[in-house]
């Protein structure tokens, strides 16, 4: 993710645009082809960061494209592993040093003929107890800074690898100043659509969906309309667009962004066509180790009941979705579990309404005690809404779902009607 001061964006009258670049413009990959050499060189010779980091400056002070550059190398130096060049323990080194040089008094910047000790006798005095020369422990007193430390890997396939993500990047950093993002994805497919919503909940993101016959719209809360937690929730919001780049539908991404400190409201749109590619790995559906964990459990329920994956959204009302993480049946019952990630008083209570209004009795909304975002953290007390504070109990989930299991037909879901349920 790139930080405001590295952003390039296009600003015209009530809407703004990412300066996103053209990979295949020769002096676009010119400049990234420097700055990867220039990484990848430093991890082959294992060269501080401080070093890297100034042959950065020195490249950019030749450029009319410096942030551009700037920020190829911003996101270069997330992706390489750093690493501390000695064995001996940097602090303990430096308080050795400076407590021995305050025991022998003031030091003499050289020998001269009263015979203070200088630095070098200090350093060497310190250093024979760990078999180093003066030189050697001054080199290794402040090898802990960032600056200092060395670059041993460098995770970035090529230069085009890297154009791409700064594209990202570019609109990343936009919606960490959204107030809502709205995204219209047409003709996905239900596998497709399973693995979007995965990311949805794995960023624990606020949510709403809805279908028509043009498709499927996620409605997305920004950071700037939360009650507090923005940073965090923002970053959260920025890291689920490249698992939206791995739609292979189309799809439109459109967002009101605060601009500036003034905090201007911007319209930005991004859409499937702009030709953002996704760094993440396309494999399927992720889940955070939370739910791993639950989901494992789970599999595991007692008899009668079978608890696996949900496969399909549900129906809810004449156009809104809803995405439960689990389906449990035992036979003749069903009952559906949705783990609610960053939530609003308001609108957990718009769901249960709707659930009432619609009849989906049999759907239990574990809520995170901690993840409340609005002004309210009580959680109401309903058979359908199950608390938890760290990790939701697979005993309390199995005993809800047993309590509002129900064995009509009301849970035709979409994975049999509107949506297409090929991969």
């Amino acid at each position: 993710m790139l930080p405001s001061g590295l952003l390039r964006a296009k600003v015209s009258g009530s809407s703004i645009a990412p300066s996103l670049v053209v990979p295949a413009k020769p002096a676009i990959a010119a400049a990234a082809r420097e700055v990867f050499s220039l990484f990848s060189e430093a991890a082959a010779q294992r060269r501080r960061l401080g070093e890297v980091n100034a042959d950065v400056d020195a490249l950019c002070s030749e450029r009319r494209d410096h942030r551009m550059v700037r920020g190829l190398a911003h996101l270069a130096r997330g992706r390489c592993t750093l690493h501390v060049a000695t064995d001996h323990d940097p602090a303990t080194l430096r308080a050795e040093v400076f407590e021995r040089s305050a025991a022998v008094g003031p030091l003499a910047l050289v020998a001269g003929p009263f015979g203070r000790p200088t630095a070098h006798d200090v350093l060497a005095e310190v250093g024979r107890r760990y078999e180093l020369s003066a030189e050697e422990l001054s080199d290794l007193l402040f090898a802990d800074l960032e600056s200092e430390r060395r670059v041993v890997e460098l995770d970035v396939p090529s230069e085009e690898w890297l154009l791409h993500r700064y594209n990202v990047a570019l609109v990343q950093g936009l919606l960490c100043r959204a107030t809502e993002v709205r995204i219209a994805l047409k003709g996905a497919t239900t596998p497709r659509l399973k693995q979007l919503f995965r990311w949805v909940k794995f960023h624990q993101l606020l949510h709403r969906v809805s279908s028509d016959a043009e498709g499927v719209t996620l409605v997305l809360d920004g950071p700037m309309s939360m009650f507090a937690g923005s940073t965090r929730y923002g970053r959260q919001l920025a890291r689920f667009l490249p698992a939206l780049c791995l739609q292979e539908a189309d799809w439109t991404l459109d967002a009101t962004v605060l601009w500036t400190r003034a905090n201007h409201r911007k319209a930005l749109r991004v859409t499937s066509r702009d030709g953002l590619v996704s760094h993440y790995a396309d494999t399927g559906a992720y889940r955070s180790p939370a739910l791993q964990k639950l989901a494992a459990g789970l599999a595991e329920a007692p008899e009668p009941w079978l608890i696996r994956d949900a496969e399909a959204p549900l129906t809810l009302g004449p156009s809104a979705l809803v995405f439960p993480d689990f389906t449990a049946t035992d036979g003749v019952r069903t009952a559906h579990l949705e783990v609610w990630g960053h939530w609003r008083g308001d609108a957990l209570q718009q769901r249960l309404e709707a659930m009432e209004r619609y009849d989906r009795s049999n759907v239990v909304l574990a809520v995170s005690r901690r993840l409340s975002s609005g002004k309210s953290k009580a959680i109401p007390e309903h058979p359908q809404v199950l608390p938890f504070t760290e990790v939701l109990s697979v005993k309390q989930a199995v005993a809800r779902l047993d309590q509002v299991a129900r064995s009509d037909s009301v849970d035709d879901d979409l994975g049999n009607s509107s949506l297409d349920d090929h991969p």
